[in-house]
């Protein structure tokens, strides 16, 4: 998998966890506006970015969505490494990723 599309993941996690709050923290008016700005600065295409975020759905009873398949290895891990760390430490990590600080999945960690 592509380091930019992990690096989506992440995003994408933050998104699905914290919902209409990440959108307000991240200074998005909607989500159409949400995933093409994720998209054109991962370089990604934006419905990626949406389907990266129903893929997390399972994971959070606010969001109804893909949960009639089993999580891929790579969700699960971005999961894993997320699922006890605050909204606010997980939105840094997304800004700086948004920003460019971070273009690597291990400097997360």
């Amino acid at each position: 998998m592509q380091n930019n599309h992990i690096l989506g993941l992440y995003v994408a996690y933050y998104l699905a966890r914290f919902n209409k709050e990440a959108l307000h923290n991240l200074n998005y008016p909607t989500w159409t506006y949400a995933y093409r700005d994720v998209g054109e600065k991962l370089h990604v295409n934006k419905h990626s970015v949406n389907h990266w975020r129903d893929e997390f759905d399972p994971l959070f009873e606010h969001r109804v969505g893909w949960n009639q398949r089993p999580m891929a290895p790579s969700r699960k891990q971005v999961s894993n490494q997320l699922e006890n760390r605050s909204e606010s430490n997980i939105r840094q990590i997304v800004l700086k990723i948004l920003e460019g600080e971070i273009t690597e999945s291990s400097d997360i960690l």
